[in-house]
């Protein structure tokens, strides 16, 4: 479809333009889980969360500093040894954990590295244009320098700073941004990306506990907090949808203990059954339905600095039409600081096999 676009010169029109052709709207699918969460008063799942985040952030650690593939390999050659590095990954992780854990853990700190590589470069794109938009403006004079007749002539330029001094500070700011753009642009070449369990906001903050009007014990019960974490994956062929973590209809907790902690079991077959029970007030009757008509439920369960007590959350996951599932999130409590422990979702569909 043609559509003028312009005005009329001598007779003739000044511009023809196509324009794109409507294609329509496309339907998007609507939410197919829903989250669930509750509180549950106990600690015993500690050692297994330490255990566990060690783990994690090993693993995590080899992710993120990968090591450059071996050149003149073609592309079955490449993938075959990004196969072997997974399976010496998840092999590791086996010895010391369970091989359900092994795909969790590999999974999720696999989509965290994707995650890292498209922030760092949407990251580069924005030093690029900063830089480009802050050098236009500081080739302009500044506001407190020129006449009203400059004045006139730079309307149809970009516009300059304000003040000398303002000038001075966003030039300072363009050569921090000129000299942190090779090193991200060096990162991203030798596919490298920086991660930090527990927050680079929380991180930096332990050197200002004085401007955060923290005190030590407070920033490391904060630390802690947001390094604790123990997910697992349901499977609807598992007992109550969860194997790792099973929460009985009544509300008991119980917890598969990895090989190495297999000495804190206080049930049968390695299991670690929690001191406090965990009761559901919202959608427990979709919970509970679902964990006794052999249907999958993810856990999550992780701490948040506020109450004591520790939380059971429940990830329910209703296939969609192709047969996946998926999760969201329906209500979130917050919590003050202190030492409690909270149950959410975890990422991916909770319904699926553990993440690869």
């Amino acid at each position: 479809m043609w559509v003028f676009v312009g005005g009329v010169c001598d007779g003739g029109v000044v511009m023809a333009e196509k324009l794109g052709e409507w294609r329509g709207v496309k339907p998007a699918a609507g939410p197919s889980g829903v989250a669930i969460t509750t509180r549950s008063r106990t600690s015993d799942a500690d050692e297994m969360a330490d255990h566990l985040g060690r783990l994690r952030r090993a693993d995590l650690a080899v992710v993120c500093r990968r090591q450059p593939l071996a050149p003149g390999l073609d592309e079955a050659g490449r993938r075959q040894c990004r196969r072997g590095r997974l399976n010496h990954r998840k092999a590791a992780l086996t010895a010391e954990s369970s091989a359900r854990r092994a795909n969790a853990i590999t999974g999720a700190n696999d989509e965290q590295y994707r995650l890292a590589r498209d922030a760092q470069c949407r990251h580069i794109v924005g030093l690029r244009a900063a830089i480009a938009t802050i050098t236009k403006r500081l080739a302009q004079p500044t506001g407190d320098t020129f006449t009203a007749k400059d004045g006139k002539a730079c309307t149809q330029r970009a516009k300059g700073y304000a003040t000398q001094a303002e000038r001075f500070e966003k030039l300072r700011r363009v050569q921090h941004l000129r000299a942190e753009l090779p090193r991200a642009e060096a990162d991203r070449d030798g596919k490298r990306v920086h991660v930090t369990d527990g927050g680079k906001r929380l991180a930096k903050t332990r050197y200002h506990l004085d401007a955060a009007g923290l005190s030590w014990a407070q920033w490391r019960a904060n630390w802690d907090c947001a390094r604790y974490r123990i997910v697992a994956n349901g499977s609807g062929d598992e007992p109550l949808g969860n194997l790792i973590i099973t929460v009985s209809p009544g509300g008991q907790v119980s917890l598969r203990l990895p090989k190495p902690l297999g000495h804190l079991a206080n049930a049968q077959r390695g299991r670690d059954v929690l001191s406090g029970p965990a009761a559901f007030a919202y959608r427990a009757d979709e919970w509970a339905a679902r964990i006794v008509g052999g249907q999958s439920v993810s856990y999550t369960i992780s701490r948040r600095p506020g109450r004591a007590g520790p939380v059971s959350d429940r990830v329910l996951g209703h296939p969609t039409a192709d047969g996946r599932c998926g999760a969201r999130r329906v209500r979130r409590r917050r919590v003050r600081r202190g030492s409690g422990c909270w149950c959410g979702p975890q990422r991916g569909a909770p319904g699926a096999a553990p993440p690869r």
